[in-house]
């Protein structure tokens, strides 16, 4: 997990999770999101996102996905995802049956 942790609450919320997380400079965050993910291989890394500081990780990310919750969803992350859910419950539901995905994203 690599965020910028606005609320200062990710830890707590992600300790029951075998996840590490990765708190970023704010200042920096938009190209320490884009470095993660190159470094972690593009073409193996989904990435989801809702603000304008999403968009270099979402771009650069195999599968990008854009959720717009109670913080909304700025434009930018919308323009750069692959597809669109309203709940990240939604989201974690479609990556363990891929087949949802299959169908959302088929030409």
């Amino acid at each position: 997990m690599i965020t910028m942790d606005t609320y200062g609450t990710v830890a707590a919320q992600l300790n029951h999770l075998p996840v590490q997380v990765a708190v970023l400079n704010a200042e920096r965050g938009t190209d320490e999101k884009e470095k993660y993910i190159q470094a972690l291989g593009s073409d193996r890394c989904i990435a989801v996102g809702n603000g304008s500081n999403d968009g270099k990780m979402l771009r650069e990310a195999m599968l990008s996905i854009a959720v717009i919750g109670k913080e909304g969803l700025s434009q930018k992350a919308l323009k750069d995802a692959d597809i669109f859910f309203t709940s990240i419950d939604d989201v974690f539901d479609s990556l363990e049956n891929p087949s949802r995905l299959t169908a959302t994203l088929r030409e």
